[in-house]
């Protein structure tokens, strides 16, 4: 409820499920250098049949399907991204607008016995090279910070604008 009585309605999710594009199909997802990113990031989602007497709606029932059929796999669908392979729906962050780097909603296990898989919803950074020279050197196709801001001081300036800008947008609309 607002302050004046009326009750309060969420805005629709910048970019929100299927609205104007923001959503891919999981191979089209990419990782910083525009390489594809292995299919193993997304964990298939599969739709078994456990047979007629299964309740799917509250999973009760009985199974009579045991190992189960799979009916179909699920497409797996995730955020678009710009081109530093930062996401570009919901609600931006000061990170996303005056960024760093590439911020993930997954990561790779380092060591051990999972090395190299994916490490579920275990986030990732993958940091700006800090001049073009660095970049160049490391095929990095995104911006250098030295590139994006010039100096610390001019970074440290383009914060309070994103500030300003993330905390003026509404997250409640009049209803």
């Amino acid at each position: 409820m607002l302050r004046d009585g009326s009750a309060a309605q969420p805005i629709p999710a910048v970019g929100s499920r299927r609205v104007g594009g923001s959503v891919a199909g999981g191979s089209a997802f990419a990782d910083h250098s525009g390489r594809a990113v292995a299919g193993w990031i997304l964990n298939p989602l599969y739709d078994y049949d456990f047979g007629p007497h299964f309740k799917y709606a509250d999973l009760s029932g009985a199974i009579s399907m045991q190992p189960p059929a799979i009916r179909q796999i699920l497409p797996s669908l995730v955020p678009k991204v710009d081109a530093d392979g930062n996401e570009t729906t919901g609600v931006p962050s000061v990170l996303h607008q005056a960024p760093l780097g590439t911020y993930l909603g997954w990561n790779v296990t380092a060591a051990g016995f999972f090395k190299g898989t994916g490490c579920g919803l275990g986030g990732g950074f993958v940091p700006f090279a800090k001049t073009k020279a660095d970049r160049l050197a490391a095929e990095d196709p995104r911006p250098s910070l030295e590139e994006r801001y010039g100096t610390h001081d001019r970074y440290v300036a383009t914060v309070p604008g994103s500030g300003s800008a993330a905390g003026a947008r509404p997250l409640l609309a009049p209803g």
